[in-house]
């Protein structure tokens, strides 16, 4: 087993040399060389089953959408010294992953949609460095928890911000979803949903899930899992990765690099 692991560390590495590599000769990404730590290349890699020209073509889409397509949205939120979204915990990895081993990623609609958007992609980011490296797969399942949510939220969900979510959720980071549980979902989020799953692709309209009440959510994920606010047996700090905002705000200097090629 040691030995199979070791052979696969060496194989991540040489394919960590030759994307490095291809980043310095390329048209678009060699100015942004710098900014790339390991942990976001092999996360990159990891997502694209180690193929280095797929996780070039990813990688340039990251940052043309993060630079240039939706420049002014980085300048305002992804800086997690400002991110006071951060303070409140409203989103975050199960420590456990669900019975098809695919990592739990649980939120809450506290903030405006631009800041729960922040969030997401500061989780996306850190779950490339940190935490889908462990796993067989790129895919992830989401939980979003309507419970307290407010109709005025919800008039802040515009086509405009369907796209740019699907932008940056879903086409320039190399991971896929597999599930998205909107849980305690009234009518009100029902109605929204129809209106806009047609500006999703398909594949994604047919694994969003509305799950009126917590037992419709079990049918999917054990309560053994989940916390208790999702009518699982967990306490919080039980269910929970405790160490996820001290890790997005220790990349604090990658976020203030994007900005400033943002300019």
């Amino acid at each position: 087993m040691s030995s199979l692991h070791e052979e696969q560390g060496e194989q991540r590495h040489e394919s960590l040399d030759l994307l490095k590599s291809a980043i310095r000769e390329h048209d678009y990404l060699s100015s942004y060389q710098d900014i790339f730590d390991d942990a976001l290349l092999l996360g990159f890699l990891h997502g694209k089953k180690y193929n280095v020209p797929s996780t070039l073509d990813c990688l340039k889409q990251y940052m043309y959408v993060r630079t240039e397509k939706y420049k002014k949205f980085t300048k305002t939120y992804l800086l997690p010294s400002r991110a006071s979204i951060l303070d409140i915990r409203s989103m975050n990895f199960l420590k456990q992953m669900d019975p098809q081993r695919r990592t739990v990623i649980c939120g809450t609609l506290m903030c405006s949609v631009y800041e729960t958007m922040a969030y997401h992609a500061f989780v996306m980011d850190e779950a490339l460095r940190s935490y889908l490296g462990d796993t067989e797969s790129n895919e992830f399942v989401t939980i979003f928890n309507f419970d307290g949510w407010v109709l005025r939220q919800g008039l802040q969900f515009t086509p405009r911000v369907a796209l740019q979510i699907v932008d940056f959720v879903l086409k320039s980071v190399p991971i896929r979803p597999a599930a998205f549980h909107l849980v305690n979902a009234g009518s009100i989020i029902d109605f929204m949903m129809r209106i806009f799953k047609h500006l999703l692709p398909t594949k994604i309209q047919n694994r969003i899930f509305i799950d009126s009440n917590c037992a419709q959510l079990h049918e999917h994920l054990p309560p053994e899992i989940l916390p208790k606010s999702l009518g699982g047996v967990l306490e919080n700090e039980e269910a929970f990765r405790t160490e996820l905002p001290d890790k997005i705000r220790s990349q604090e200097e990658f976020y203030q690099k994007l900005i400033e090629f943002s300019d």
